[in-house]
């Protein structure tokens, strides 16, 4: 067997026709998508924090109102009287009750007066009672 020479192994012939098209991406095709992915990053990113702080207040509200619904259920369906406490919906009214909640900027725990079937947040000590959400709205205002 005969040695090869670099220029030999340069200039073996190969079986790919250079008229049919290369399956695959180029490298401008490929730079051109990193860079839009890369572009995509720097607009979502600083925002990231800001749409998580709402999903959590988002959450609060509709954990909220699904309890004040709960609560107007039984209303209804007991001859409009208000339950002795929130317990007393589980499991017909509400799936799996909620003991606290916590937002953005507060947490704390649901308030219930069953004299006038109301339900409100009631904010942990550390929390404050006027701690506004990520839309600047008082928590208590819920």
């Amino acid at each position: 067997m005969q040695p090869l020479f670099f220029s030999e192994v340069l200039m073996k012939p190969t079986d790919h026709k250079h008229n049919e098209p290369q399956a695959g991406f180029t490298l401008l095709e490929l730079m051109i998508v990193v860079s839009l992915i890369a572009l995509l990053a720097t607009i979502m990113v600083p925002r990231a924090p800001r749409l998580i702080a709402r999903a959590r207040d988002a959450r609060v509200m509709e954990e909220l109102s699904s309890i004040r619904v709960s609560v107007t259920s039984y209303y209804g369906a007991n001859g409009g009287k208000f339950p002795e406490d929130l317990n007393e919906l589980e499991p017909d009214y509400i799936k799996a009750l909620p003991k606290s909640w916590k937002g953005s900027k507060a947490s704390g725990t649901f308030d219930y007066d069953p004299d006038r079937g109301t339900i409100s947040l009631k904010a942990d000590a550390a929390s404050g009672s006027s701690v506004l959400d990520s839309r600047g709205v008082s928590y208590g205002e819920y």
